[in-house]
């Protein structure tokens, strides 16, 4: 990742903090925030907020993709399919989703430095 980028997703995430400190039950912040984390690499995170994202509005679909994507690449794969099925159940592309989800446990499964040039 670019310094440049990464220097943007982190004021980023400096944002959506500021927002959630201003309204704590602000679901759509917290799940924005941990579309910006997931990014950054850092899932562990990004599933607490998507957690609270989704405590504070349990229609929120997005935040159950999100959390979905979070799961798969933490190996929570029976976890990642219940939010599936909520997100889809809410209104997310189905195939869309699972496209995603596919791709990410691709990734998940060749391993670090998979992708890697030789």
């Amino acid at each position: 990742m670019a310094q440049a980028e990464f220097g943007k997703l982190q004021e980023a995430v400096a944002d959506f903090s500021k927002a959630i400190l201003k309204d704590a039950g602000f679901a759509e912040a917290y799940d924005h925030r941990a579309g910006v984390l997931l990014a950054l690499g850092q899932f562990e995170r990004a599933l607490g907020d998507l957690d609270e994202a989704i405590w504070l509005d349990p229609t929120l679909g997005s935040a159950y993709a999100r959390r979905a994507i979070v799961n798969t690449v933490l190996g929570n794969d029976t976890e990642a399919l219940k939010d599936v099925a909520s997100a889809v159940e809410l209104g997310i592309d189905a195939a869309e989703l699972n496209q995603t989800i596919g791709a990410v446990k691709e990734e998940r499964d060749a391993g670090p430095g998979a992708n890697a040039a030789p």
